[in-house]
């Protein structure tokens, strides 16, 4: 009995897997991920509490190749020119708070590659919007890529 539970048992698993790899689209970058510590989520929420506190103190955990993706479409790159535009909208948003409803550290199986992905909304002078956003940890723990989504609140 016991063996037929585990045949059974494995059948089971091995169909769910090979229907799990079926998919009607294939990904461009992956579609094996699997979650990740939440080392990487502390790290990027820190970096967000300290945009909140304008506080730029913590330079050196991006990487000077750093490549951002902002809401508008525009490619910042370098970890220089996207600090600087970080400061620049900072200024201009008065008071800043985050929100988060979802906070999803990943690592990419098959590229070995570390993201945290977050969605949420921010209320600064300016309003309130949503947003989500996807950022990329490489090997020596340094932030290498955010690309940024935001909409006008729900109604």
């Amino acid at each position: 009995m016991r063996k037929l539970f585990f045949l059974l048992l494995s059948s089971t698993m091995f169909v769910a897997a090979l229907q799990a790899q079926s998919l009607p689209y294939s990904a461009n970058y992956s579609s094996n991920f699997k979650m990740a510590t939440h080392d990487l989520s502390s790290m990027v929420l820190q970096l967000y509490k300290a945009y909140e506190t304008n506080d730029f103190s913590k330079e050196d955990w991006f990487a000077d190749t750093l490549m951002v993706v902002l809401d508008n479409g525009q490619v910042l790159t370098g970890k220089a020119t996207a600090l600087q535009a970080f400061k620049d909208a900072r200024q201009n948003d008065g008071d800043t708070k985050f929100v988060f409803d979802a906070i999803i550290p990943l690592t990419s199986v098959d590229r070995k590659e570390n993201w945290v992905s977050l969605w949420g909304n921010t209320t600064t002078s300016r309003g309130k919007t949503e947003f989500q956003a996807i950022w990329k940890i490489n090997s020596q723990k340094k932030v290498a890529f955010i690309k940024f989504f935001q909409a006008a609140p729900m109604q």
